[in-house]
C-alpha cells in the first residue's frame, strides 16, 4: 500500500504479528515545505538507508510501515503538541507543551538540522502546521496502530521493532554529547513499552552477531513506543537505533563496503525476532 508523499506499507504472504516501522528514513520534501537549509543539513536529521538495511524484514515475515516524508518537515516520533512556538507567527492553539527535544531544536516540527543549521527564514503558520499533522503525522500513526491492533486481534499479541540510526558519537542535541555510543541501542523506555524477554532476546542476537549493544543509553525510545507500546495489552515495542559507523562512510551519506553485511545481520536478527515472537504466542 502507497500513500503518495505519506507511507508505504509492506507485508509478507501470510500475517504477521512482528511489526517493523521506519518513521524517519523519508526522502519527500512537498513544495510547500520552503525551507532554506541546503539538503546536506536536512540529511543529518534523516535515517539515511536505514529502510535499505531493512529492505529484506518482509521476505523472512514481517510487516513493514516507511514513511515517505522527511522527518525535518514533521517528526513522526513526537506528541502533537511537542511544539516549538518560536517557530510559529502565533501562539498553538490549546497551548504548545514542549518536551526536551524542543530544546534541542528537534521537537515535533524540527528548528534546525545538522550543524545548528537553521531550517527557516520566516514563521510558519498554524495552517501550515496544522496541514502537516492531518497529512503526515496522524495517518502514519493511525496505520501503525491498525497494523499493531492486526496482529493483536489474530494472535493475541503484537511484537514491534521501531528501527533509527545514530551518529558514532553524541552530539550537543543528543543526551551524550561527546560520548563514544555501541553498535546499538536498544529502548523500551525503561521497561515501560515491552516485556524485558524480547528486549533481551533481540539484544542477544545482536551480541551473538558480534555487535556491542546498549540498553536505554542514550535513547530510551519517544512518541511511537509511549503511543504503541503496551505490553500489558500485548503490545511489545523496542526502539533500535544502529550506529552509522556501521553501514555509512564518513561523510554519513555514502553506503560503505560493509553495507551488505550489516543488511544480512539485520535479515537474521529480524528472522530470529520474529521466531522468538512466533514461539511466545504460541506458549
Amino acid at each position: 500500500m502507497l500513500l503518495e508523499g505519506v507511507l508505504r506499507r509492506d507485508d509478507p504472504a501470510e500475517p504477521s504479528l512482528l511489526v517493523i516501522d521506519l518513521p524517519q528514513s523519508g526522502t519527500h520534501y512537498p513544495p510547500e515545505f520552503d525551507a532554506v537549509a541546503p539538503l546536506r543539513a536536512l540529511q543529518g536529521n534523516v535515517s539515511l538507508h536505514v529502510d535499505a538495511l531493512y529492505a529484506d524484514a518482509t521476505e523472512v515475515g514481517a510487516s513493514v510501515l516507511t514513511a515517505i516524508f522527511a522527518n525535518s518537515v514533521i517528526e513522526p516520533n513526537r506528541a502533537e503538541d511537542d511544539i516549538d512556538e518560536s517557530l510559529l507567527g502565533a501562539p498553538w492553539p490549546g497551548g504548545a507543551r514542549p518536551g526536551p527535544k524542543v530544546r534541542l531544536g528537534i521537537g515535533l516540527i524540527p528548528a534546525f538540522g545538522r550543524g545548528r543549521t537553521p531550517i527557516y527564514d520566516r514563521k510558519l503558520t498554524i495552517a501550515e502546521v496544522q496541514a502537516r499533522i492531518e497529512r503526515y503525522h496522524r495517518p502514519y500513526h493511525a496505520e501503525l496502530a491498525r497494523m499493531m491492533d492486526g496482529a493483536a486481534a489474530r494472535f493475541g499479541r503484537a511484537y514491534h521493532l521501531n528501527c533509527h540510526r545514530m551518529g558514532p558519537v553524541g552530539t550537543p542535541m543528543s543526551p551524550d554529547p561527546g560520548e563514544v555510543r555501541a553498535d546499538f541501542c536498544i529502548g523500551d523506555r525503561d521497561g515501560s513499552s515491552s516485556a524485558p524477554d524480547f528486549r533481551d532476546r533481540v539484544a542477544s542476537t545482536l551480541s551473538r552477531l558480534g555487535y556491542t549493544v546498549a540498553i536505554n543509553r542514550p535513547f530510551k525510545g519517544q512518541e511511537i513506543l509511549r503511543r504503541h507500546g503496551d505490553p500489558g495489552r500485548g503490545r511489545h515495542s523496542l526502539q533500535i537505533e544502529i550506529n552509522s559507523r556501521l553501514y555509512l562512510e564518513a561523510d554519513g551519506v555514502t553506503r560503505s563496503a560493509r553495507f551488505e553485511t550489516v543488511r544480512g545481520h539485520l535479515r537474521d536478527m529480524v528472522a530470529d525476532a520474529l521466531a522468538f515472537a512466533r514461539g511466545a504466542a504460541a506458549g
